[in-house]
Order: structure tokens, then sequence, then C-alpha cells
């Protein structure tokens, strides 16, 4: 399958909005916090369905060989997952052991949760329940399997029960029903006919998510939902206007997306210790930490991405990198 520009570029939007997400204090204004949960309304649902999307538009869909596609998205997902764990949780313990306060704490039994819960630190559940959805999804080799598979996400998502998040359960439950809506519009085309013409229309519709999010509405069964298609068509609409516009931009965040994923609360950890001990002299405004450490959980995972990662096999293969 060719790359489709414009869903690349909606991966690197999404990580943006990703790494703003995650910075999150407590002394943090209301205008930030609100922001912060509208991203919430559909970041990780467009995450999911661009997946589901790409996985069926790809050219061995549904793969001819199951193992051959195993191992291909245990070297893509589960030994990244695994590597990424193994350095921040040696890290939070060296840190935790030398008085540094850290997000997350870590011990030497977190080594053993990972396996079970993503212990080093909860932005990882993404790749553990990718991995689990890609080891369900090819055994469903027809259309009409598939959505079957589709109906079934969409019950198990509005079933009302708190599944625990060993194993990623209530994460799985919550999203997996995006990934097959990723699947089932690819298989009609119908997401492709996007234009993104104009700004004015996913703006306008974004601002549905913003009032929904103010009015205390975002966390309502169906109306959740719903704010997540919305914004995924709001997303994929200004991907396909910056496509046709001024893609050359997001270049570098669409290469090393997924590193910038793997790493950025570890760099947006340093790049916030770096602010943090300046603002003690030096006056900052919220907005301008905020820039900074945000721009640090995205640049200097480019710059890894690019100078240190991608230069040597074994770190090619740790962290998932072709």
């Amino acid at each position: 399958m060719s790359r489709i520009v414009y869903l690349d570029i909606a991966k690197a939007i999404c990580m943006i909005l990703v790494v703003i997400g995650h910075y999150s204090p407590m002394t943090a204004p209301e205008y930030w916090q609100q922001l912060i949960r509208v991203i919430y309304t559909f970041h990780m649902p467009l995450f999911m369905f661009t997946s589901g999307l790409i996985y069926i538009l790809s050219k061995n869909t549904p793969p001819r060989c199951y193992k051959r596609f195993v191992v291909k998205k245990t070297h893509r997902l589960a030994i990244p997952y695994i590597a990424v764990s193994i350095i921040l949780i040696t890290v939070k313990i060296f840190l935790g052991k030398n008085g540094e306060n850290v997000d997350h704490p870590c011990d030497i039994y977190s080594y053993f949760e990972l396996f079970y819960r993503p212990a080093a630190g909860f932005f990882l559940w993404f790749l553990y329940v990718l991995y689990v959805i890609f080891l369900i999804v090819p055994l469903f080799k027809t259309k009409k399997s598939r959505l079957y598979l589709a109906l079934a996400s969409l019950i198990l998502y509005f079933i009302p029960i708190d599944l625990p998040h060993e194993f990623c359960l209530f994460e799985f439950k919550n999203h997996f029903c995006f990934f097959m809506c990723g699947v089932l519009c690819g298989e009609c085309k119908d997401i492709i006919k996007i234009q993104g013409k104009s700004l004015l229309i996913p703006l306008l519709l974004l601002a549905v998510n913003v009032f929904a999010t103010i009015w205390g509405y975002s966390n309502m069964g169906v109306v959740k939902m719903l704010l997540a298609l919305n914004g995924i068509f709001c997303m994929l609409s200004i991907s396909r206007y910056i496509e046709n516009h001024w893609s050359s931009a997001l270049t570098n965040i669409i290469m090393a997306s997924f590193t910038i994923y793997l790493f950025h609360t570890a760099f947006e950890g340093f790049t916030k210790s770096i602010v943090y001990r300046v603002a003690e002299f030096v006056p900052l405004p919220f907005i301008l930490q905020a820039v900074v450490i945000v721009v640090g959980g995205i640049i200097l995972p480019v710059w890894l991405d690019k100078f240190v990662l991608r230069k040597y096999r074994v770190t090619r293969y740790l962290f998932g990198l072709k």
C-alpha cells in the first residue's frame, strides 16, 4: 500500500495533541485544563481509527500467514513496549532512590507488572491494546465476519460494566470499536473521499466538542462516542487540508511519530525539570512554560529518532523502527 499522506498528517497532529494532553500540572489554569479535556474527547479514538483504516487498506489484509503477521506486530509493538518500559522503570527507580519526584513511581516489582499493565507509564496502554487487537482481527478473514466483529465491539463499548485496568481490559473495551470503525470505513472506501477544501466546516464541528466539554456532556455514553467520531472526522478533514497546502511542515514529526509516542513523557519530564529550575529565579507565565515543555516533548524525541535510534540496527529493532 502506498502511504496515504493525510493519514500520516492526522497521526502527527494527534501526536502533538498527546504531548499537550500529557502536560497537566495541578496548577494549570482553567483554559489549559479545558483544552486538555477537549483533546481527550477524540485523540486516542483517532489513533485507533487510523490504525484500523491503515490495516484494512494494506495489500496483505487479511494476512495470508497469521504467524508471520503476529511476528511482525511483535517487532513493531510488543518489543518496543517492553524495551521502553524497562528503560523508564529503571530510570524512575534510580531517580526515586536519589530523592527526585517522579510521576508514577516504580519499584523492582514493576518489571513484572509491565506484562499485565503499563507500569512504566499509563500512556503505554495504547501499544498493549493495539497489539492485542492485531492478535484478534486477522482471525476474521471476510467482510461479513469483520462486520460481526465490529458489532460485537460496539456492544462491548456500551455494556455498562467497568472492566479492570489489568491487561488493559478497560482501555480495550473503550477503544476497540474505533479500530473496527476504521476497518469498516476502509472497506467501503468512504473515508478516502474526504476533500479538505476548507477549514471552516471541521473547525465549526470541532466547536461541538468544545461546548459539550464545557457543559459537562463529554463523558455521557452515546454523546462520548459521537464526540469521538466528530473529532475523528474533523482531524481527518484538517489533515487533508494540510496535505493540499503545506504538509512539509510536519515531515519530521510524521517520520518520528512512533518515537515521539514512546519517549515524549521522558523528554517532557526532562524539559519540565529545567523550566521549573529556571522559574525559581525568573518568573515565567504558565503558557510560556507549557509551550517550552510541549515543544521539548516533541523536538527532543525527533532528534533522538533521527540522530540515534535510526542509526543502529539494535535500536531500530528494540524500538520498532523500519
